[in-house]
């Protein structure tokens, strides 16, 4: 809110292609894009804003993939999101844990805005490090 989103949202609007808005909750999905996204900045209000968190668009390097699920394949130019976690426990203020916990790596073709593994658009792939 306040002054910067003001500002965020001016700039979402001019460039709606530069901005994905995601609704703060857990479990992916109902992201808006480009033309959605402009239509609804102008729409909603300040309270059905705040539900939302508008972020510049990451536009990663493709690659062309075979991504195998359920026994098929697709060809492809994908995409590549890796998921970094950690676990944080504390006790009355005294950090117990802080540490890094693992990671997941999933793949999905370039086309593909919204979704990931659960919803059959992504598959979850392994780093080769070189």
């Amino acid at each position: 809110g306040g002054e910067s989103g003001l500002e965020a949202g001016k700039l979402a609007r001019a460039n709606p292609q530069g901005y994905v808005q995601k609704p703060q909750r857990e479990g992916g999905g109902n992201n808006l894009y480009e033309e959605e996204l402009a239509s609804e900045l102008k729409r909603m209000s300040a309270t059905e804003l705040s539900a939302y968190v508008l972020m510049e668009r990451i536009k990663p390097v493709m690659n062309e993939s075979i991504l195998v699920r359920n026994g098929l394949y697709v060809k492809g130019m994908s995409v590549f999101e890796l998921g970094m976690f950690g676990a944080y426990l504390a006790k009355n203020g005294a950090v117990l844990r802080n540490s890094f916990s693992g990671h997941l790596l999933r793949t999905k073709l370039s086309a593909v805005d919204d979704g990931g593994v659960a919803a059959g658009v992504a598959v979850v792939d392994s780093p080769v490090l070189i």
